[in-house]
């Protein structure tokens, strides 16, 4: 038995280790398999949307969490809303939401 196999049996061992261990041993795909039971299917793809505490600087709109995500993706300094983001730079929200996620991986929140 190698070291790698006497440090899976052991418990206690933090799940990011375990993982190394198991991809290094060529074991990922049940370990995998295990991690994701406990989960609903696309819950680890897409959040739910939250509404913040935050209004929008241009509009005084209330925030949700998918706004806040693009406002610092996009580096601005106050927070803006979806629709005055969109008409800054003159493109459809379903546009821009393709965009966000076809060029930086940011994934539209479940529910917009």
């Amino acid at each position: 038995m190698t070291l790698v196999h006497r440090k899976l049996r052991t418990p206690g061992i933090r799940k990011s280790f375990l993982l190394f261990c198991c991809l290094k041993a060529g074991r990922h795909i049940r370990i995998q398999q295990q991690h994701s039971q406990g989960r609903k299917e696309g819950e680890d793809r897409l959040q739910k949307v939250r509404w913040l505490d935050q209004d929008c600087n241009k509009c005084g709109k209330q925030l949700n969490s998918w706004e806040d995500r693009l406002s610092k993706t996009l580096a601005y300094k106050y927070p803006c809303c979806e629709s005055c983001i969109t008409g800054e730079y003159d493109m459809s929200a379903e546009r821009l939401r393709d965009r966000m996620e076809n060029y930086f991986g940011m994934r539209p929140c479940q529910g917009l």
